[in-house]
């Protein structure tokens, strides 16, 4: 884990300098006009230089350690990989009635070409109160894989966007101003499992996710697989969302759904992000899931 604290409280110490400094201008203006012409401030009372933030502070409050994230996650082998071929397996749990039906997902798709997809399905727990166990994913993985119908299309148009303020207006177009941050995060779990995001696409997520209203950083945590990572959550009066994310990497990890009200109260959804990758050629549909994030072959 990356310590996110120390360059939040840097930021917010120089920002209060700064702040001090242009308070005191009039001030010191009144006292120096009727005596003498004031000297330039000496190199030693200049404020430092610093570089831009990685997050905006207006118009809205961010997260301090999603912005410190941001701009510490290092790159990882497929970012730059120069191979065309794109290839994202993810594993998605959803309610089914009364239980969770599993489907392993591999998306592949060519710069400019259209995506294909294929699956491997197997029911998960009965019940809406637990997430499955490494039993039934195992199980999962095992499946036979079938080709997926239609055709599939990318959520977001190539290339994705890495300016933050784009990027969610992108994520949340069309959506009702109630539901404004739950369709976004609902549409950025969409787009990883379908999509490769490089590290300054990472990064732009984590600042949209530090500066979108309703977010909350909770912290170090672990997803269902065992996996490490910090968590953020959205939570409305029947519904609660959560984000898994890599500290080291910014990769997203995994999302959740849970239906906390009413009748239908219990898990909604889980998607684990298991590995994405760039390849020479097309590969064969992955078996298993070799860590978070596939080596580039």
């Amino acid at each position: 884990m990356i310590d996110l604290r120390p360059p939040a409280r840097r930021v917010a110490q120089r920002l209060a300098i700064a702040a001090l400094a242009v308070l005191a201008l009039p001030a010191t203006a009144a006292c120096t006009a009727s005596t003498s012409t004031p000297s330039p401030p000496s190199a030693s009372q200049q404020p430092p230089p610093s570089a831009p933030p990685a997050c905006p502070v207006q118009p809205r409050p961010v997260l301090p350690q999603l912005c410190a994230l941001a701009a510490a996650i290092t790159a990882v082998p497929a970012d730059s990989h120069p191979g065309p071929h794109i290839e994202v397996d993810s594993e998605l749990w959803a309610r089914s009635t009364d239980r969770l039906l599993g489907s392993r997902e591999v998306w592949r798709h060519t710069k400019g070409r259209p995506a294909t997809l294929t699956e491997r399905r197997a029911p998960g727990p009965v019940g809406l109160t637990r997430p499955p166990n490494a039993s039934e994913r195992a199980r999962l993985a095992r499946a036979e894989p079938v080709p997926a119908s239609g055709d599939p299309q990318a959520l977001v148009p190539e290339p994705i966007l890495v300016d933050p303020r784009a990027l969610a207006a992108q994520l949340a177009a069309h959506a009702p101003p109630q539901a404004h941050t739950q369709t976004l995060l609902s549409n950025l779990s969409r787009m990883a499992a379908q999509q490769y995001l490089n590290r300054g696409q990472r990064a732009a997520v984590l600042i949209v996710l530090a500066t979108v209203d309703g977010v909350h950083y909770a912290g170090p945590t672990r997803d269902i697989a065992g996996r490490s990572g910090v968590a953020v959550t959205v939570t409305s009066a029947r519904s609660t969302w959560q984000i898994i994310v890599d500290p080291t990497t910014g990769e997203l990890l995994s999302y959740t759904e849970t239906i906390t009200a009413g009748y239908r109260r219990g898990i909604w959804a889980i998607r684990l992000y298991l590995s994405r990758s760039r390849h020479h050629t097309p590969g064969p549909v992955l078996a298993q899931a070799s860590g978070p994030w596939a080596e580039a072959r």
